[in-house]
Parts: structure tokens; sequence; C-alpha cells
């Protein structure tokens, strides 16, 4: 009896030990699962803070530059509360928080590299944050395509007011390269207005594809558009789409000679701005391609360009513009905000350029992002 007893006492302490064995092994699986949860856990936080991070160096070079790489970059883009500093000497901006940090390469002024065109770039962010003493990286690459969106530039020339041309003078709003020469994609109307369209003597309107033709008085010529919409806005700044003080930093002179030039403490590139009326400026003499502006801030003295001479690459935008003549040729757009009188006569020329108002620096880019690669890096 007594040996059964001790073989019973010997094979409930087996038993014990075989249960505390088995439930310290799942203690430990338990301890170790959530060891690894908790570990998990703070790993993926850390991945995702450096993913949004540099999520955000392309949300900021992307609002960057279609501020034209000028000014700084908002602190609470998005409502996210980081502080970015604008680093422009080596082109990147930095973003910080408590948790992460990232740095965003691009250049201010894009310059196409591999597979690149003057449209497009790419944004390397790589958004960094700490994890037991690690860095953990995520890097954001992005393909960047820009465009310029000018709403009232819908011709080769856009006007209020009828519009009259004599001579051999020519609006074509067919699409041409910066050298005058046809790309082959339609383009625009030659003349857009809110008025009529007379062509008298030989003078030629084309565009949408079509070459110019000749000898037509009244009404719209072909491949004219009539403009029903709203007219032209006031000022230059609104027409060109940009906000009133976009030009605040460039030298506004009444007199072209006194425009400007390289080398000056106040000259700017890629703009002239004349607020008053002028007579044959020397389109030659100007650093193209360039907007080129004419405007009064007294409605009732308009400033006028008179007969100007010359070539000319860019965007001309004034409150009048009369007697285009002589063999000057005009590549680009023009936008007359009053037409009450001869635009264009001789043999002048105002040809349509999509590639010459896209090569204009001072004009706002829109960019968008159309490729999206992200990479982790441990």
């Amino acid at each position: 009896m007594v040996r059964l007893l001790r073989e019973e006492k010997g094979v409930m302490i087996a038993s014990i030990y075989v249960f505390v064995a088995v439930l310290v092994t799942i203690m430990a699986v338990f301890f170790w699962i959530t060891y690894t949860e908790v570990s998990t856990s703070g790993r993926l936080v850390s991945d995702t803070q450096a993913l949004c991070s540099a999520e955000a160096g392309v949300d900021c070079t992307i609002h960057h530059l279609i501020r034209d790489g000028r000014g700084t970059v908002p602190a609470n883009l998005s409502g996210r509360p980081y502080t970015v500093r604008l680093d422009s000497s080596n082109n990147r901006i930095i973003v910080s928080n408590a948790a992460a940090t990232f740095e965003a390469w691009y250049p201010v002024t894009p310059t196409p590299g591999t597979g690149e065109t003057a449209d497009q770039l790419t944004i390397t962010s790589a958004g960094t944050a700490q994890y037991k003493g690690a860095n953990i990286t995520r890097v954001i690459t992005a393909a960047a395509q820009s465009s310029i969106d000018l709403k009232y530039v819908t011709a080769a020339v856009r006007a209020d007011g009828d519009v009259r041309t004599l001579g051999n003078f020519t609006a074509d709003g067919r699409d041409h390269d910066a050298n005058g020469n046809l790309t082959g994609t339609p383009g625009l109307p030659g003349i857009s207005t809110t008025g009529d369209v007379d062509c008298d003597g030989s003078s030629q309107v084309g565009g949408r594809g079509f070459a110019p033709v000749e000898g037509f008085a009244g009404g719209q010529p072909p491949y004219s558009q009539p403009h029903n919409g709203e007219p032209l806005p006031p000022t230059p700044e609104e027409i060109l789409g940009v906000d009133a003080h976009h030009f605040d930093g460039v030298t506004k002179v009444n007199d072209p000679a006194h425009f400007p030039v390289p080398g000056d403490a106040n000259y700017v590139a890629g703009v002239y701005y004349l607020t008053s009326s002028a007579a044959e400026i020397n389109l030659d003499a100007l650093q193209q391609p360039a907007i080129l502006i004419a405007h009064s801030s007294d409605p009732a003295n308009p400033a006028v360009l008179f007969n100007p001479k010359g070539t000319f690459k860019g965007i001309i935008v004034a409150d009048e513009i009369r007697q285009i003549t002589g063999q000057t040729t005009i590549i680009g757009a023009v936008v007359s905000k009053f037409s009450e009188h001869t635009l264009g006569m001789g043999i002048a020329k105002i040809l349509y350029s999509s590639e010459v108002i896209k090569d204009l620096s001072r004009l706002p880019r829109r960019w968008k992002v159309t490729t999206w690669k992200d990479a982790r890096n441990v």
C-alpha cells in the first residue's frame, strides 16, 4: 500500500513538473509574441513616419516648383505640423519634426536629364526616422510633369474690340517652334476677339492647322475665333494668371530706353514692364524669350505700343497695340486689352509658339506627379 502511494506521488510530481514546463513554455511563447508585436508595431510606426516624411518631401517640392522656385515653403503644408527649411544653395528642401526628417533634392530650374525633357524632372525624397537607435529610411522617386495654363492666351492675337489688319500682315495660330518653323501641331486660332475682324488688303489669318488665307472684311475670317465669353481682365497680372505682386521685383519704367540690362543691379531676366505708351521699341535689344508688358494704372491714359520693330520671342501684353508693321516678327503670342485701331500692317507676322511660351521663366508652371515609386533602405 505504501509502495503504491509512493508511486502515485511520484507520478503527481512528474505531472506537476510537466504542467509547469508547459505553462512556462506557453508564457514564454505569449511573451515572445507580445514582444514581437510591440517590436513590429514600433518599427512599423517608424517606417510609416519615414514614409510620410518622404511623401511630404515630394509635396513640398511640387509646391515649391509651382511657386517657380521663389519664396518659402509653408510650414504646415496639407495641415502637417512639419518644420520646413529651404536650402536654396544646395537645391533641397529639409522638413523635420520630433520623429522624422526628410531631404528632397530638385533642380530649381529643371534641367533635362536622361530620358527627361524641359517639362519633366525627377524628385528624389528620402524620409528617415529613428527606431532603437537605428535609422529607417524610405526613399520616394517621383517623376513630375509641368505645364503652363494661360486662360486668356487663346490665339496668336487675343484682343477685346474690333481688330483690323492691312497690307500683307499675317496672324498665324498654327504652332511654331522658337525659330518660327511649323511644328505640325494645329495650334490655336490666328485671332480671337470680342469684336469683328477686318482683314483688308492682302493681310492673312490662319490657325488650327490651316494655312493663312487673305482678303476678308467684316465679321470673322476663317481660322479666327469670336470670343463671346468674359472680356480680358484689367491687369496684365490677371491676364497672365499670376498674383497681383508677381512682378513687384521688376523695375517698371516709362521709357524703353530705361529698361535694365544684364549686369544692372535692378535687372530681372525674363520680363520688361512699361507704364506708359511707347513708339518704335527696338525688340531686338531685349533679352529673349521674355514677357513684354505695357500697362498704365490710369484707365484714361492706356499704355499703347505703337509700331514695335524687330523680332520678339515671348508674350506681349499691352493695354493696346497699334500698327505692328515693317518686317517685325513676333513668335509667341500677343494680347491687346483694347483694339480700336489698325493692329498689323506691312509684312509683319505674329506666329503662335507654345515652345517659346513654355520657355518663359517668369510664368508660373503647374506641376503634377506622373509616376511614383518608393523603397525601403534600413
